[in-house]
């Protein structure tokens, strides 16, 4: 495979509420998949009270699996090509690291707080979170990239999570 390891999905880990705008996301991804084709699915993982809303959105290409334990996701982010997180606030966004240390591609509200940090032009696509109808145009985007584009962001989303560690952190306040 050109992209070892990973098939053509998308992962959002998360709260299932309005604020992380995950029905919003379900529906993009639907339409999405209906212009560009039914080779990408969308893994959706967490809890909260829109859970049953989500469900009514799943079939072949897009999974409501709830709650998993935070040693499971490093995996989870591995065998996936592209994080999304669609929140309408979310200051910083750990998520958004751990998804770059794990080699995601990035489909993110331009609400994310760490999209300044996390989200270059090589590797992620940014969104209006109020527009279902540009959150659709991000997962497009994501799914009409080759799969070169696709490793050089795998590429640059590692080094840009690199750059954010409890080390590189210790030698800049030693430093001071």
């Amino acid at each position: 495979a050109a992209f070892p390891g990973r098939d053509k999905r998308f992962i959002y880990v998360g709260h299932y509420d309005a604020n992380k705008n995950v029905v919003a996301m379900c529906e993009a991804f639907r339409r999405a998949s209906a212009k560009v084709g039914g080779d990408w699915s969308l893994d959706v993982y967490g809890g909260g009270p829109l859970e049953s809303q989500l469900k009514q959105f799943e079939d072949a290409n897009l999974r409501v699996h709830g709650y998993v334990n935070a040693d499971q996701l490093g995996p989870m982010y591995r065998e996936s090509r592209c994080f999304v997180l669609g929140s309408h606030r979310e200051q910083w966004g750990v998520v958004v690291h751990e998804a770059c240390m794990s080699g995601c591609l990035l489909l993110l509200s331009n609400h994310v707080g760490s999209r300044f940090d996390f989200a270059k032009a090589e590797n992620s696509v940014l969104f209006d979170p109020d527009s279902t109808e540009d959150f659709a145009r991000g997962f497009e985007t994501i799914m009409r990239m080759t799969d070169e584009q696709q490793l050089l962001a795998q590429r640059k989303s590692v080094e840009l999570g690199r750059q954010f560690s409890p080390q590189v952190f210790a030698q800049a306040l030693a430093g001071m």
